[in-house]
């Protein structure tokens, strides 16, 4: 089956397979590729747990997302996406500064970001370029797979298999 993708101007349409959960699947592995850049970035190695668990988390939040209608459930994964690329370069410069993971009790003092935002921002490096590099290509991804239908079929092998994928995560912690 083939999906015509309309690019906008009239008479042109660029035909591609793309189907209608390509959303969540870029949304697990770019957690996935992210959760490992951000190891290798923090100078900390991965074992097969993390990246098991790592595997569980994007794919139970695969699964939260799965609920959404289809209209706006691309663009609420590309925030959500989005969102985890700034956390988790956010994890990275906080490491680069204080060789840990930040804890609750940081959190409460975020206020004072803005009076040492400088600092911060010297601790950024260009590889970090790397976390938010996929969220541009991915809004046409969004625009197009927010036009097309999940059948309750799909949706439900969908579900299968995300809890098939927590599976290995909960036995991994």
């Amino acid at each position: 089956k083939v999906i015509a993708i309309r690019s906008g101007r009239k008479g042109r349409d660029l035909p591609a397979y793309i189907p209608p959960e390509t959303d969540l699947y870029w949304l697990v592995l770019a957690l996935m590729v992210k959760q490992h850049w951000a190891m290798v970035s923090s100078g900390w190695s991965q074992n097969i747990r993390g990246v098991l668990v790592g595997l569980a988390i994007s794919a139970m939040v695969a699964l939260c997302l799965l609920v959404l209608p289809q209209k706006v459930r691309p663009w609420i994964t590309w925030g959500s996406n989005a969102l985890f690329s700034l956390l988790l370069c956010a994890d990275v410069v906080f490491v680069r500064f204080f060789d840990d993971l930040p804890s609750f009790a940081v959190f409460g003092a975020a206020e004072q970001t803005g009076q040492i935002s400088d600092s911060i921002l010297s601790l950024f490096q260009w590889t970090d370029f790397w976390f938010f590099i996929d969220l541009l290509p991915a809004l046409f991804l969004m625009r197009v797979v927010s036009r097309h239908v999940l059948t309750r079929r799909r949706r439900l092998k969908l579900a299968v298999a995300g809890v098939v994928l927590l599976g290995p995560g909960i036995w991994a912690v």
